[in-house]
């Protein structure tokens, strides 16, 4: 081959520019999948986390206007009757039926959903109980451990917890 042959064919190399896309295309690849997964992972954690947070608006008002809250009208129910509310209660948040069922979301279960009765004091009310002085106040606690698509389990921080409350008033008392 001769010099002239030689130079020839360097700058022939050099002015192709057949797989420059293919190398543009590998290096945004990665970039790419990581915002498209990314994407995904946000809005699988945005709608989980609407998910508890409805679950627990719902169980807090069906448990607040429960005839066993509204009969015992005081801050610490108890009975059979309180009892079937905070399970019809949390079946509602996790199932969205009182009577149970599927889960809205596989990691969500009955068991992740605690009702409890707060009392605040009655000046710290707009209103309150002329019987008692205070209006019960249920709150409805829900708590879960993420379920990650997949994405994350790959870079290795899936592992955290989702919670929602909502505070309801004792409605009929």
């Amino acid at each position: 081959m001769k010099p002239a042959d030689t130079t020839d064919l360097v700058c022939r190399v050099r002015r192709d520019e057949g797989g420059a896309p293919l190398a543009e295309f590998a290096l945004a690849l990665p970039l790419l999948l990581v915002l498209v997964f990314g994407t995904m992972e946000f809005a699988n954690v945005l709608y989980q986390q609407h998910i508890i947070t409805k679950g627990a608006q719902e169980a807090a008002r069906f448990a607040a206007r429960s005839p066993a809250l509204v009969s015992s009208a005081s801050c610490s129910p108890t009975g059979g009757g309180w009892a079937g509310a905070t399970t019809a209660a949390a079946n509602i948040a996790a199932t969205g039926q009182t009577a149970g069922g599927t889960s809205i979301i596989p990691n969500f279960s009955t068991a992740d959903v605690t009702i409890t009765v707060e009392c605040p004091a009655s000046g710290d009310l707009l209103s309150s109980n002329p019987d008692s002085g205070s209006i019960p106040v249920v709150l409805a606690t829900v708590s879960i451990d993420y379920r990650s698509l997949g994405f994350l389990d790959l870079l290795n921080l899936s592992n955290f917890s989702l919670s929602a409350q909502h505070r309801e008033m004792g409605v009929g008392l």
